[in-house]
């Protein structure tokens, strides 16, 4: 199934942007050239970058949300959390800062006003900072580094549309 790379109904008028329509277009040329395949009937969860900023205490975090459903939903409920990995995959480099980091979980609540209508095939691109305890400076990380969980998981099930979607997405800013 090809995916297509969308950002939140809230967040629409940042394509306007030169960067944001560029960080969009970066995003749908990894998923047509990733090789990831999603299953069926589900919704996915793909982190793309993840950069500690000491400054804020958090770590920034860009990911998707794929809908491989059968229909497109309008509410979104899912809980992250994340820990990192022991062992050499770890850019920290070291069991003490696996041992020492302390995310806090995440949990992303999603409402129609502000994710608008995820469409089958469709990947909504999130940004968020997560509060973090046990780094010590500036670190961008792989998604290797890191032990991900997501749990409870739900939806909202959107209603048909009589019309065409319009929102913009990568296919837009092309």
């Amino acid at each position: 199934m090809k995916i297509r790379a969308v950002v939140p109904l809230r967040y629409q008028n940042l394509l306007e942007r030169d960067d944001a329509k560029r960080e969009l277009a970066d995003i749908q040329a990894f998923l047509d050239t990733s090789g990831i395949e999603y299953g069926e009937g589900a919704i996915e969860f793909t982190p793309l970058s993840m950069r500690y900023v000491h400054s804020d205490r958090q770590l920034h975090m860009a990911c998707l949300f794929v809908n491989t459903l059968e229909g497109a939903i309008q509410e979104l409920h899912a809980v992250v959390r994340l820990k990192l990995a022991d062992g050499p995959a770890g850019r920290s480099g070291s069991a003490e800062a696996a041992r020492n980091a302390v995310f806090a979980k995440t949990t992303f609540d999603f409402a129609p006003d502000f994710m608008g209508r995820l469409n089958r095939g469709e990947a909504m691109l999130i940004h968020i900072g997560i509060p973090t305890k046990g780094l010590h400076e500036d670190e961008a990380f792989s998604v290797r580094d890191f032990v991900i969980s997501v749990s409870e998981v739900r939806v909202t099930p959107a209603p048909p549309l009589d019309e065409p979607d319009e929102r913009e997405g990568c296919d837009d800013v092309w």
